[in-house]
């Protein structure tokens, strides 16, 4: 049996009590840090291997929590648990690092539940598709079920590369562009003379200028 007035140390998921203990299979234990309260084994217990669901894990924020969604099927990651754990190493690991246009994105705190990311995920998935927080809102930081959708793998590489300019038109009207592939074929104009044109090669391609 268990000493009820004894503090347990478990593995990478801080210290935790027994509230009660009704057999060896069945106690009641409470972990200090979170309040996260369970049923194990007491010899799990004594182990060190009771996990606290509420105990930030994952880059310092990111924790499992309650619910139906498993992280893990036949020790095999899920899907929404991969793309969970991907979104937040772009804002909290070392992702930033090697991709500086991650600097200063974040993640809503409800995110911060794999819980609540996995139900949306389960509503909005789209197979085959990636998750996206650009196309939505122009210049977006921060990761959320507002600013979030599935895009194809052609969509978002077509977003990856696009930039902003601005021209001044024939007209002398100044004209603010963003995906210069995109506007040309749009208007008809040749994309090679409007890039030489944004990138000083040319002074102008059809009346349009640089502005």
């Amino acid at each position: 049996m268990l000493d009820t007035s004894k503090i347990y140390t478990s593995k990478n998921n801080g210290r935790c009590k027994v509230l009660e203990y009704i057999d060896s299979s069945n106690v009641v234990v409470e972990f200090l840090d979170t309040g996260y309260i369970c049923t194990s084994e007491a010899a799990s217990v004594k182990k060190g291997l009771v996990k606290d669901r509420l105990k930030p894990n994952v880059c310092g924020v990111g924790f499992v929590g309650v619910g139906g969604y498993d992280a893990a099927y036949k020790r095999v990651p899920t899907k929404p648990y991969v793309t969970w754990k991907s979104m937040l190493e772009r804002c909290y690991g070392n992702v930033q690092k090697r991709c500086p246009t991650y600097k200063g994105v974040t993640v809503c705190n409800e995110w911060h539940n794999f819980q609540v990311f996995a139900q949306w995920f389960n509503d909005n998935y789209i197979d085959g598709f990636q998750l996206d927080k650009d196309i939505k809102t122009e210049g977006n930081k921060i990761y959320s079920p507002s600013t979030c959708l599935f895009v194809s793998r052609k969509d978002n590489s077509i977003k990856a590369v696009a930039k902003s300019y601005t021209f001044t038109n024939p007209e002398g009207l100044i004209v603010d562009v963003y995906n210069l592939v995109d506007f040309c074929l749009k208007n008809n104009l040749n994309r090679s003379g409007m890039s030489k044109v944004s990138t000083g090669v040319r002074g102008s391609y059809k009346g349009w200028k640089i502005a």
